[in-house]
């Protein structure tokens, strides 16, 4: 698990959230 694999996952889950709102 790396560092960018998770700020890439955090980037990911706050364009989801910013598409459904």
């Amino acid at each position: 698990w790396d560092m960018a694999m998770a700020r890439r996952d955090k980037v990911l889950l706050h364009q989801a959230s910013s598409e459904n709102n």
